[in-house]
């Protein structure tokens, strides 16, 4: 039961230990401005890396063609209050 205690302590370690890049995991966006600005996204952003936050810096420059969606998830998620 020790030994059983020990191995999961040490796994659990060594899995914290694995660099691990957050925004090739995530892979394409899943929060409220992914979902409200797919298609700008798609149009203005394609090349941008997700979750480092280049797709938003890539949509606030892009605001004057966004929906009024997408614009209201850019305002009110992560740090969308300073854009207002």
């Amino acid at each position: 039961m020790i030994m059983k205690g020990i191995t999961i302590g040490a796994t659990a370690a060594a899995a914290m230990l694995i660099p691990v890049d957050l925004a090739s995991a995530q892979g394409t966006g899943r929060g409220p401005v992914a979902s409200a600005c797919g298609s700008e996204i798609a149009r203005y952003c394609a090349g941008e890396k997700h979750g480092s936050g280049a797709v938003r810096a890539c949509l606030q420059s892009h605001r004057h063609g966004l929906s009024g969606h997408c614009r209201y998830a850019l305002n009110n998620t992560g740090y969308g209050w300073r854009w207002r």
